[in-house]
């Protein structure tokens, strides 16, 4: 059974994610960065349920990384016929190899500062929840998760594994304290939670969010902290209203669900068409109504199809 107020903040953050890939002031990219990507990690850690570890390979391998693999063949098909055209494969051979380590900021033989973009968060949730389901074998599999994510977090920038593995690491905190909320689910969602998670929340406005995706902690702990806090002071304002039936909430649902199809149309535009430069004469705020109104479209268009339907349901 679907949970409207999971749908809800997932549709927010897809949302967000767009909107936090534009250029726009620093203090609106701070409160994106604050949550909306732990959000995705917690709201998985809430509803993980452990299952025998090939059935999870496979099942996370087909909902992760076959998007991953079709998003990297997409932007390789433009790149290449950008290869063709100029003669020059230098693009196309950096992007692959870029897809291959997932990067960001990794170095692989001669190339330097490999990025693969967003989808790295498809490879990271896939090790995230590769991982987790391994640890809550032990008896204090969570607490470990708990443990492992906040020293990452404070060792990233000595210590830089690929594969997405940087991310999926961070990532175990988010899942792990998502999997401790659905455990004390009636605290968690109690008369007292929301004042709580709001106070815990005030630090944000004194320091910078964290950016998982480059792996930027400036605050270290106090970062997990403040973004766990976030996601719970969220995760309560939406459950307060799980019951109303306002058209953004409704649509945030639908955003919810396709997810995984926003961030494959996200990413081709983003790696693919370079709106930025393009459309770099518009307004700030025009570029980002633009920006995000055509990406939910073409997926609203691509959702009506049954395959695709199918496919990229999370």
């Amino acid at each position: 059974m679907r949970i409207e107020t999971a749908d809800r903040l997932k549709g927010l953050c897809i949302v967000l994610m767009i909107v936090g890939h534009c250029l726009i002031p620093e203090a609106l990219h701070d409160a994106i960065y604050l949550f909306h990507i732990p959000m995705f990690f917690f709201i998985a850690g809430f509803f993980f349920k452990p299952a025998p570890i090939g059935d999870r390979l496979r099942s996370d391998a087909r909902r992760l990384l076959v998007p991953y693999v079709v998003c990297i063949l997409a932007v390789s098909f433009r790149y290449g016929i950008d290869s063709v055209r100029l003669g020059d494969g230098e693009a196309l051979v950096r992007y692959l190899i870029s897809a291959l380590v997932v990067g960001p900021g990794i170095d692989f033989l001669r190339w330097s500062d490999l990025d693969v973009g967003p989808v790295w968060f498809l490879v990271a949730l896939f090790w995230c929840r590769t991982v987790f389901n391994l640890l809550l074998r032990l008896r204090y599999g969570i607490g470990i998760s708990i443990m492992l994510g906040a020293l990452y977090c404070c060792a990233g920038s000595v210590v830089c594994l690929p594969f997405g593995l940087m991310h999926g690491m961070v990532g175990l905190f988010f899942a792990a304290m998502g999997r401790v909320a659905a455990g004390h689910r009636e605290r968690f969602q109690g008369r007292g939670a929301l004042p709580v998670a709001a106070l815990c929340t005030v630090p944000a406005f004194f320091i910078h969010s964290l950016d998982m995706h480059t792996g930027l902690f400036p605050c270290y702990a106090l970062n997990l902290v403040v973004s766990v806090a976030a996601c719970s002071l969220l995760w309560n304002v939406f459950y307060a209203v799980e019951s109303s039936n306002y058209k953004i909430l409704s649509f945030l649902s639908w955003a919810g669900r396709f997810s995984l199809l926003v961030l494959m149309v996200h990413y081709f535009e983003f790696m693919a068409l370079f709106l930025n430069e393009k459309l770099s004469f518009l307004p700030g705020y025009a570029f980002v109504a633009f920006r995000v109104g055509m990406d939910l479209a073409v997926s609203f268009v691509l959702s009506k199809i049954p395959f695709v339907r199918k496919f990229c349901i999370l």
